[in-house]
């Protein structure tokens, strides 16, 4: 084969295999402008948000902060520029027009778009931790761009009509005017075979493409747990445990809740990054009596993403009741008390798993008309987890691939890991103590157990018309509510403990200190 040969075939395969890349990405991002141009995008995007803010590690968060907040200032626009951004790049990256310009956008632009995308399923498997993505499309752009750098042809374009026209373009699209085919082989209007084989590559590209972005996903740095950054101290400053006093006396009742963001406590000496009801986890125990109306008034304190409420002790419409607020925004409704028992309240806004899982949860008690019997102390628990990362120095933040693959860094009641074995609750010999144990979850069951002790009498699921007697351990589902009672006739130290231990040594643990 002559050298004037094999340089016409180098060229050939060259055009053939950049110009397949860069169509296999305009078919990636045409993909991806399809689905955001879906029905389903506007109803859901602030849940696709949520998770690709959620999952971004510490350093992105600023980032990712304001396009989230840009997005819940104006959804709408938000929304158009995602749908308009993806199509532009797709169709010029399919035509070949304004090529180098092009590729430096669609590399800004994978920033919140490729996450946005991975949140909405696309274009490949789920991913939490979108960075890999846009590493793998920043590379495959830096290529081309280099490969324009090296005079490396592609089969001719838009950019080529226009730079016959004008030169200056070049600066545009990143290479000058291109020699006429007889004097660059291979470089000329392509035939049908050579057509079909670039399509077919560019097609072969885009599902490995996809799929190295994939396979290669960066996940999350291995994260210290919350006890490796603490201070290793007892929990100072426990958490009220006691039921606290009815909410009121009359028929009716007024309950007055916020969604905020804020900063928590999970374990000693550990901050969490979160939201919360009323700058709480859990929120505010909720007290009522059987057959009180309970008017709930809500409002939505925090500028980042809706949130809602969902009461499991009402029966009521959700679509009106618990429907989402935005900033600034406050829903109202009432119900009527009508079961007694121990009940959770959470947030149900999408995506539910992550923000009941970022602090949105609490407890209502319904008092039953006719009182149970007589106890010496009323305590109430909520059981939670918590999945995290870490931010810097004691900070860490939420973990939504943890939090999908049910892998908890702590496991606590009332929000922070041991603090009651850390503050044990105090009790005297022969005196009745009744625990009112919320499981908030999201994802674990409880199995309550009280070392050296049997309960006298289980409600279960608070149900007041059936009572179980002499229960050693019982289970509380995610949910789920059971109120226990229990007597202590000899002085010591009685752990009480969800008894899957994992979870027990995950936080799950405190004391009766009784004497």
């Amino acid at each position: 084969m002559s050298n004037e040969s094999r340089s016409s075939s180098t060229v050939a395969w060259k055009t053939v295999v950049f110009t397949a890349l860069r169509l296999a990405l305009g078919l990636l991002w045409g993909w991806m402008a399809i689905r955001f141009w879906s029905p389903g995008f506007d109803s859901h995007l602030h849940h696709y948000h949520d998770v690709a803010l959620s999952s971004q590690p510490g350093m992105l968060m600023p980032w990712f902060g304001m396009w989230v907040g840009i997005m819940s200032i104006a959804a709408d626009f938000f929304a158009g520029f995602g749908r308009l951004a993806a199509t532009l790049v797709a169709l010029c990256l399919l035509l070949g027009f304004a090529r180098r310009t092009v590729y430096i956008l669609a590399i800004v632009l994978s920033i919140p778009l490729w996450p946005l995308a991975d949140g909405f399923l696309l274009p490949h498997s789920f991913s939490a931790f979108g960075l890999s993505s846009v590493l793998i499309y920043f590379l495959l752009f830096m290529v081309l761009m280099h490969a324009d750098r090296l005079a490396i042809p592609q089969w001719p374009g838009i950019d080529d009509l226009i730079l016959g026209q004008w030169r200056g373009w070049r600066w545009f699209c990143g290479f000058g005017p291109r020699q006429d085919a007889a004097a660059s082989p291979g470089v000329g209007r392509p035939g049908f075979a050579q057509r079909s084989l670039t399509w077919l590559l560019a097609a072969v590209f885009a599902v490995l493409i996809s799929g190295v972005a994939n396979s290669l996903h960066l996940g999350h740095p291995e994260s210290p747990s919350p006890f490796q950054v603490g201070d290793h101290g007892l929990v100072a400053d426990p958490r009220p445990v006691a039921l606290p006093p009815l909410a009121g006396e009359g028929d009716t009742v007024e309950i007055h809740l916020e969604a905020l963001v804020s900063r928590i406590r999970i374990a000693s000496g550990v901050s969490y990054n979160g939201n919360t009801f009323n700058d709480t986890t859990p929120g505010p125990v909720i007290h009522v009596r059987q057959g009180q109306t309970v008017k709930i008034r809500f409002t939505n304190r925090d500028p980042l993403m809706p949130h809602s409420i969902d009461l499991h002790s009402a029966r009521i419409s959700p679509t009106r009741a618990f429907a989402s607020a935005r900033y600034g925004e406050t829903v109202e409704f009432s119900f009527r008390a009508e079961v007694p028992g121990a009940f959770l309240y959470h947030c149900s806004t999408n995506p539910v798993l992550l923000h009941m899982a970022n602090g949105m949860y609490g407890a209502i008690i319904i008092d039953p008309i006719e009182p149970l019997p007589k106890v010496d102390a009323e305590y109430v628990l909520v059981q939670s987890e918590w999945y995290t990362q870490h931010v810097s120095g004691s900070s860490m933040m939420a973990d939504y691939r943890k939090m999908v693959t049910d892998q908890a860094d702590l496991v606590v009641f009332n929000g922070i890991a041991f603090q009651y074995r850390d503050n044990p609750l105090p009790v005297k010999v022969g005196e009745t103590v009744r625990i009112h144990l919320v499981n908030a979850g999201p994802n674990r069951w409880s199995s309550f157990h009280v070392i050296g002790g049997i309960f006298d009498r289980v409600y279960p699921h608070g149900d007041m018309q059936h009572v179980l007697t002499n229960v050693s351990a019982y289970s509380v589902g995610p949910g789920q509510g059971s109120t226990f009672d229990i007597r202590f006739t000899e002085p010591g130290m009685y752990p009480f403990m969800d008894h899957n231990m994992r979870n027990m040594m995950l936080g799950a643990e405190g004391m009766f200190d009784v004497h």
